[in-house]
């Protein structure tokens, strides 16, 4: 008689982004990191490949191989392709065991409406058969920087993630001001991908700008500038060739993204108190998101605000691991939940 897996109660909690998407549960104590993509075969009519699989597809795949995106801005487009995702993520953190989850936590951008974070709790809800609870993008972001939230004191916490940048001014286990805004990692890829194409009429490929933007881009224009080596395709000849740029090219395509950013925080800044500016003057603004490994975000808001940047270990993570804190910790987040779920009736 074959052993069978012994059933096990457990908490999940997703922070699913529009690049890459995180979950964790408590059985594991396991994160996984995966990119928001998938793969569909038309022949087969069914999901072929996720995450990182799937995205190393991208630009290689024949005609009926389709590669999807299931969310858009943060945001789910479509549920019929979220619920493969979920449960692509559920098997990775889970493994075989059985199904009893006791708790779920979603995290969803500050713009959510409460139309969709509706949609998103009846979904997982239909899914998983357990009570789903909802809690803020920068809240999350902030917590597994490693701030109190429920202190009497201003932060400013700027999550750069691929889809939207939020901006956010949280101060006693709520939101003062927060800003969304369409400037994030993806406009930069786009940035970057618009000039070569109108400079040097060269194409590159998704995940080769990608790479470009990490190994090389930078967001302040004082940087170290040197020629850097792209390859891709000539977009008059159709031939693929290599093409020298300098490096400072990378941080003129991604300028206007970058000021749009620190527009919003001017933006937020406007609404602060004496008292608030205080507290930033002494403990500066974080930055989380994969955004926050670009160069040059500390001199650049330094010079402009007069403030520091503080980036913490793995700003991509901080959302799951504020996530998981709260799973570890539910009592004493409880608050800042059943906020977020007052917002969706």
């Amino acid at each position: 008689m074959a052993d069978l897996m012994p059933a096990v109660t457990y908490q999940i909690a997703f922070d699913l982004g529009t690049s890459y998407s995180a979950a964790y549960s408590d059985v594991k104590k396991k994160t996984v990191w995966e990119p928001t993509v998938m793969a569909f075969d038309r022949r087969k009519q069914r999901i072929v490949a996720y995450g990182s699989r799937a995205k190393s597809m991208i630009g290689f795949t024949p005609p009926y191989i389709e590669i999807l995106q299931p969310l858009k801005a943060g945001v789910a487009c479509d549920f019929d392709l979220v619920n493969p995702f979920l449960k692509f993520l559920t098997a990775q953190i889970t493994g075989r065991r059985k199904l009893f989850v006791s708790r779920i936590l979603v995290c969803l951008p500050y713009g959510t409406t409460s139309v969709e974070a509706r949609a998103y709790r009846n979904q997982l809800q239909a899914n998983f058969l357990t009570k789903v609870q909802l809690v803020r993008q920068p809240l999350a972001a902030a917590i597994g920087a490693g701030l109190d939230i429920f202190e009497s004191k201003g932060k400013i916490v700027v999550n750069i993630g691929g889809g939207i940048t939020e901006i956010a001014l949280i101060s006693i286990g709520g939101f003062v001001k927060c800003i969304t805004l369409q400037a994030a990692g993806l406009a930069m890829d786009e940035a970057i991908s618009n000039y070569l194409e109108q400079a040097y009429y060269f194409s590159v490929g998704y995940q080769q700008i990608e790479e470009i933007k990490i190994k090389y881009a930078s967001v302040d224009e004082t940087q170290i500038n040197f020629p850097i080596q792209v390859k891709g395709m000539d977009r008059r000849t159709r031939l693929p060739r290599s093409l020298m740029i300098p490096k400072k090219a990378l941080t003129e395509a991604i300028t206007p993204v970058v000021d749009q950013i620190l527009e919003g925080i001017d933006a937020v800044f406007e609404t602060t108190t004496p008292e608030i500016a205080n507290d930033i003057a002494s403990d500066g603004i974080y930055l989380t998101g994969g955004g926050a490994y670009l160069p040059g975000w500390q001199r650049i808001i330094r010079d402009r605000f007069g403030v520091e940047v503080r980036i913490p270990r793995e700003p991509e993570l901080c959302i799951i691991k504020g996530l998981k804190k709260i799973l570890e910790n539910y009592g004493a987040y409880k608050e800042i939940l059943e906020k977020a779920k007052s917002c969706v009736p």
